[in-house]
């Protein structure tokens, strides 16, 4: 929530907050938190009732508290939580305003005591000292993944997904990635080697590795980050897996659509429901952008029902408060899919989460304030380009059967948060028009679709509604742009058997890789194989699918193996990724170390400590592999109290000294966790050098 694209101006000129009052020129700007086309609109729309409506505008005026997840089955997750039980148990602080304010708190919605919530807003967490402790450690466990800051009714669509270990998951528009990020802890919660896997799509490229960077932090190999419209996502075709799962779209071959188990569709959105987290809407809000935006939502439901297989589940959710880009969207699925699609009563879910019902009726207004009651009666025509018929609410008899109040709306002043929408579906049939019986038939089967728009098309719509209401945007002229090649390089299979035999052969010999290690499952980008990720089986299935290529891959699995130009006497120039050692260890029976907690403290601490500063035995083992300098596997001893016993990570041995080959938001979370169980480890905790803390010797971000 509140990442989702918004369309809007980004000129030269613009001053665009960053969502805390800051534009990108970095002067302080003040807002004016009121706009009375917004409130007539909403109160038109009767989305709060009366009486709630002073402490609905008075909520979204106050700035965001700060919200977080731990990461449920994450190595460190017990600790984590104690942590932050202890930091509860501190007390209250006070902010530079004057306010005080009380200890982080749970979400009592959220399972598992995993929730969080600190009344402090960005800000304050930043520049208050006495927050400064806690401060330090969320950064610290956020960058390595153990906790992850999200807005609370962001959390919200990924539960209801309710995804178990064996789902293919697609999520349609991902970036900025924090709801992929929630399911990917979701199929790894009950499971370390899960047979399903996420995909993860945005039509933005640049936003793309914003998710990317969110998602890495979870080293699976079970995620496919791609660049597709969301509302163009390729249908892929594959035999059946069984002879159970109804099969859809059938071609002459015997091939049927490729479907996943649950779909999450959370839409581009004209995000007023992110107001107190993007107090710049307040200025430019109009109906416009709900208008112009239904068309685009819809087609991407329904593209994303098309790719569910029946009995899976889709969330369909959006960041705004419009009943044109919720309720609306809903009916049309429903519409659209002809009793093949019901709502779900979610009601029993999450009881401690405080949630309005849908609404089954609402007023459309067109960008200079008329109200229109149905689009029949429309007569000026470029009014009417502008207004779906969809739009309009249901009739009567759709009403008594769409069961909208099945619906969920979130509103601030509930359990102090954003604004959301969340409508959860359930596909019980399939949504194609019709399914061959039998692998014989020569026709090929078309999706139940509409008609289908580019995003950047239905950006230009959305521009053009706005400029009544005093925004503009300069249009490209001409013809069609030229296409232009895709930037990626793809993904291919490492070819250990021809190709990239040599280099297998190198790898093999230098770490010992056992027969068993699945070397099918190896990707590369590069004739030279100088970057080499690990996918899971389901994703490897998706590679084999796509025979066309016509997926847009940007990126893969996780790094587990780089080559790296080393200096001196070095056998084997390929180094151990640290974010892929947990899967290759177990087949690894070469370069491997045990190493005692004050070891471990001692590569933390210094940045390249002598073999002489370690353990004996420890040390021996180094001065043995100096002579073939490289990448070495460390793995602190079995001795070790949970859940540091096993903790593995990746050194450099040259001739006489080590070096931590670690990303640095990882070793500060090393430093921090080593320190807060110092007396578990019985080991001495000094102070630690920036150098050694915040240096690390590989690029974080590969």
């Amino acid at each position: 929530m509140g990442g989702k694209r918004r369309f809007k101006d980004k000129g030269p000129n613009s001053k665009r907050s960053r969502g805390d009052g800051r534009p990108e020129n970095g002067e302080w700007k003040k807002f004016t938190f009121e706009n009375a086309k917004f409130e007539a609109y909403y109160k038109m729309q009767k989305i709060v009732p009366e009486e709630e409506w002073d402490q609905f505008i008075t909520a979204l005026k106050r700035p965001l508290p700060t919200t977080f997840r731990v990461t449920e089955g994450c190595e460190f997750e017990k600790e984590i939580k104690e942590r932050l039980f202890a930091f509860r148990a501190k007390g209250k602080i006070n902010l530079d305003d004057g306010r005080t304010v009380e200890p982080p708190q749970l979400l009592d919605w959220y399972p598992n005591n995993a929730g969080w919530y600190y009344d402090v807003s960005r800000k304050d967490l930043k520049t208050n000292k006495e927050a400064k402790e806690f401060t330090t450690f969320l950064q610290n466990q956020t960058q390595c993944g153990y906790i992850s800051r999200q807005e609370a009714v962001s959390m919200i669509p990924p539960m209801f997904l309710q995804v178990e270990p064996h789902h293919r998951v697609l999520d349609m528009c991902a970036a900025p990635g924090s709801k992929t990020a929630q399911i990917i802890e979701y199929l790894h919660r009950d499971s370390t080697n899960p047979t399903g896997c996420v995909v993860a799509n945005d039509a933005d490229f640049k936003r793309c590795y914003t998710l990317i960077a969110q998602i890495q932090r979870y080293q699976t190999p079970c995620v496919l980050v791609t660049n597709q419209e969301a509302q163009r996502f390729p249908f892929l075709k594959t035999f059946p897996e069984d002879e159970t799962t109804p099969r859809e779209g059938i071609t002459n071959d015997g091939r049927a659509t490729f479907q996943f188990d649950r779909v999450l569709a959370d839409v581009p959105c004209s995000g007023d429901g992110t107001l107190r987290k993007n107090p710049d809407i307040w200025g430019e809000w109009g109906v416009g952008k709900s208008l112009g935006l239904h068309k685009l939502q819809t087609q991407i439901a329904m593209r994303g029902v098309n790719l569910l297989k029946a009995g899976g589940r889709m969330v369909y959710s959006t960041c705004s408060m419009s009943p044109i880009e919720n309720e609306a969207v809903v009916c049309e699925i429903l519409r659209q899919s002809k009793g093949s699609v019901r709502l779900v009563d979610v009601s029993s879910e999450l009881p401690n989460l405080k949630r309005n019902q849908g609404i089954n009726t609402w007023i459309v207004q067109d960008a200079d304030g008329r109200i229109h009651k149905s689009y029949e009666e429309i007569t000026h025509e470029p009014t009417k380009k502008k207004i779906q018929p969809s739009a309009f609410p249901p009739t009567q008899e759709e009403i008594a059967t769409f069961n909208l109040q099945y619906c969920l709306r979130m509103l601030p002043h509930h359990q102090d948060t954003g604004g959301f929408f969340v409508a959860v579906l359930e596909k019980i049939s399939p949504t194609w028009k019709s399914i061959l019986p039998e692998k014989t038939e020569t026709k090929t089967e078309e999706p139940i679709k509409t008609e289908e728009k580019t995003e950047q098309e239905t950006t230009a719509e959305v521009k053009s509604e706005e400029s009544k209401e005093g925004e503009t945007k300069e249009e490209g002229k001409g013809g069609k742009k030229e296409k232009k090649p895709y930037p990626e390089a793809p993904f291919l299979p490492f070819d250990y058997k021809n190709e990239h035999k040599e280099q297998w052969e190198i790898i093999k010999e230098s770490y010992g890789m056992k027969e068993t290690f699945p070397v099918d499952l190896l990707m590369v980008r590069s004739a030279n194989a100088g970057k080499i990720t690990l996918v899971s089986q389901s994703i490897r299935k998706i590679f084999d699918v796509d025979v066309h290529r016509v997926l847009k891959v940007v990126n893969c699995g996780v790094r587990v193996i780089n080559l790296q130009e080393m200096n001196g006497n070095t056998e084997c120039k390929y180094r151990i990724a640290h974010q892929g050692i947990r899967f290759l260890l177990p087949y690894v029976t070469k370069r491997v170390i045990q190493i005692k907690p004050n070891d471990l403290w001692n590569l933390l601490k210094e940045e390249n400590p002598f073999f002489s500063t370690f353990s004996e035995g420890v040390a021996n083992n180094m001065n043995a592999l100096a002579s073939s300098q490289g990448c070495v596997i460390l793995v602190l001893e079995s001795s070790a109290p949970k859940p540091f016993a096993g903790i593995a990570v990746a050194a450099y041995i040259a001739k006489t000294s080590c070096h931590l080959q670690v990303p640095k938001e990882d070793r500060a979370s090393m430093v921090q966790l080593l320190k807060d169980y110092e007396d578990r480890l019985g080991i001495s905790v000094g102070e630690v050098t920036q150098n050694a803390a915040e240096k690390d010797g590989v690029d974080s971000k590969e």
